[in-house]
């Protein structure tokens, strides 16, 4: 079963952030960052409070609240801050805006995929997992590699269920035949 769209910039890079949530070395500079930008804005808060003679009340609140507002600012903001560096990096790379013609084929032994001039295939015993997000269909990997295939893809509802009915075939059968050996 072959699905073929066009693929965008943000596509592209969403894909790269959805991929990135799943990794623990990104989880962890995640919460690196967190923790710097809280510890960076409790600290400038404290310091200006202290040149301007606050009481030691009032630093300490008033920091504590900066040490959250800036965890919090930074937390909720970073996964639209990474795709947007995404999308610049990928301009650069790619030397265009797109679209980018994309291609998902479910075969015996493998899920296919072209992007551009690029092909990769992954046979189905690497597929650590397949996922329906609502707004596309993932495989991730074992190895660490990243399928999305994104709901512009399918013509139909119908078409997007027998692509993931036929998914699940490809990955029982697989299982079956790892099993027997």
């Amino acid at each position: 079963m072959k699905i073929e769209y066009d693929a965008t910039l943000d596509d592209i890079a969403d894909a790269h952030v959805r991929m990135a949530a799943k990794s623990k070395m990104a989880g962890r500079s995640r919460w690196q960052g967190v923790f710097w930008i809280a510890l960076f804005t409790g600290l400038i808060l404290f310091m200006y409070l202290t040149l301007r003679g606050a009481t030691v009340v009032e630093r300490s609140v008033v920091s504590i609240l900066g040490i959250v507002v800036g965890a919090g600012g930074y937390w909720l903001t970073y996964r639209d801050s990474e795709k947007r560096r995404a999308v610049k990096y990928l301009r650069e790379q790619m030397h265009s805006d797109g679209p980018f013609p994309f291609t998902a084929e479910l075969r015996d032994d493998c899920i296919w995929t072209r992007q551009g001039t690029t092909q990769i295939s992954f046979d189905w015993s690497n597929v650590a997992e397949m996922t329906d997000t609502g707004d596309a269909v993932e495989f991730r990997m074992q190895d660490g590699g990243f399928v999305i295939v994104r709901n512009k893809g399918f013509p139909t509802a119908e078409s997007r269920e027998e692509f993931k009915r036929v998914a699940n075939q490809r990955l029982n059968g697989t299982a079956r035949k790892l099993a027997a050996r």
